[in-house]
Parts: C-alpha cells; sequence; structure tokens
C-alpha cells in the first residue's frame, strides 16, 4: 500500500481561520490534510470561515472587543445609547445634589435677609463689603482688608478672584484710589472687573461696596 502524503510540518497557527482569498474553511475527519482537521477549498464562493476549536483572543483583542458585549447580548444600539445617558444624567444629578453651604458674616445679615458667603462646591460668592472712611483710599483699605480676611476663612487669596463688581457713590475718587486698591492683588493677578457709579448704597454713609466671586482650589 502506498504510503500516505506527507503534509508539510506547520505550527497550528499558521493556518488562518479566515483569511481575505475567500477560503471556504469545513470540518472533516479526514486522517490526512491539515493540521487539527482542517481543509481548505479555494474553489468554493461561500466567504464563510468555521473551525473545530475556538480562536483565543489576545488581551489586546479582548480590550477592544470589551465595548461591543452590550451589542452581542442582543440589545439595540438605541438601547445602548439610551443606557449611556443614563449614567451621564445620573451623575450630573449626583453633583446637583450637593448643598449649598451659607456662611454668615454677622447678626445683621439674618434680619435685613441674605448671607454673607455662599459656597457652591469650589466656587464663593461673596456678597457685597459696604465701607466708609474719611475719603476713598481709606475706603478701599477697609473694604479690600475685610474681603481679604473672608478669604483667609476658607484658605483662599486674592489670586483666586475671578470676578469683582464694585459700586461707589464717586466715581472719580474710586478712580484716584486705584493704586490702594492694586496693591492688595499681588504679582498683577487682577480679576475681571465691573465698577458702577450709584446714587446711594444701602447706609448713606457707605462711599463703597464690593463683592467677589472667588474659585477655589
Amino acid at each position: 500500500m502506498p504510503a500516505s502524503p506527507r503534509w508539510p510540518t506547520r505550527p497550528a497557527a499558521r493556518w488562518p481561520a479566515c483569511t481575505n482569498r475567500r477560503w471556504r474553511v469545513e470540518r472533516t475527519g479526514a486522517a490526512a490534510g491539515p493540521p487539527r482537521g482542517l481543509r481548505l477549498s479555494p474553489d468554493a464562493p461561500l466567504n464563510r470561515c468555521t473551525s473545530s476549536r475556538r480562536q483565543r483572543r489576545s488581551p489586546q483583542e479582548a480590550a477592544v472587543a470589551a465595548p461591543l458585549s452590550i451589542r452581542s447580548k442582543g440589545l439595540p444600539m438605541r438601547a445602548c445609547s439610551l443606557l449611556v445617558c443614563g449614567l451621564l444624567f445620573s451623575s450630573f444629578a449626583h453633583a446637583a445634589e450637593t448643598p449649598l453651604e451659607r456662611h454668615q458674616l454677622g447678626n445683621w445679615e439674618a434680619d435685613i435677609g441674605y448671607a454673607g458667603v455662599v459656597r457652591d462646591g469650589d466656587t464663593l460668592h461673596v456678597s457685597g463689603v459696604p465701607c466708609r472712611g474719611k475719603d476713598m483710599p481709606a475706603a478701599v483699605q477697609a473694604c479690600y482688608g475685610e474681603l481679604t480676611k473672608i478669604l483667609q476663612r476658607f484658605g483662599a487669596d486674592s489670586s483666586q478672584v475671578v470676578k469683582e463688581t464694585a459700586y461707589t457713590t464717586d466715581m472719580d475718587a474710586l478712580v484716584k484710589a486705584i493704586p490702594e486698591r492694586k496693591a492688595f492683588f499681588a504679582d498683577g493677578r487682577y480679576p475681571a472687573a465691573s465698577w458702577v457709579q450709584v446714587s446711594r448704597l444701602f447706609n448713606a454713609e457707605d462711599m463703597l461696596e464690593v463683592e467677589w466671586t472667588v474659585r477655589l482650589k
């Protein structure tokens, strides 16, 4: 009996489960043939591949295929999108549940009906601090000195001031007192600012009122 032809010895990994040449891979029980009981038919018109053993994925391939695991379980794309949106909205809702912190700086605030400082996460909203003095430079030093003390209570400084709004009854005098104001901002780290002249403040004797918005680190 003539000896059976010997197939070339190749590692099992060299026999592809599916190639670009439109091979049809069928399972066969014949003793002779490619390793692992595979028979390759180049004439088959089908672009289909089957194998007698399951292919193993590398860790990199498994990581890429992980996001598609939901689709493999039969969930449509719309359901997957709704699931992702639900997770995003739940994270936003959790952030919105963080309560506001209201801090009273004096007994008169409750009588009038406002909070001296409101903390919203990492943002401080400091109510206007009214000041008076013999002149505008003295009022500026009083206002900004008090605001600096308020920031120190929260471990912050003037470099973290994001927005400033100042109300004054004498804009010309405030402009002349700019050097006194700039002294409270080290290294030229000035905030966005708006200055407004008004006819009077809450107390008729006050000359200046300054409010700050501060970002905590």
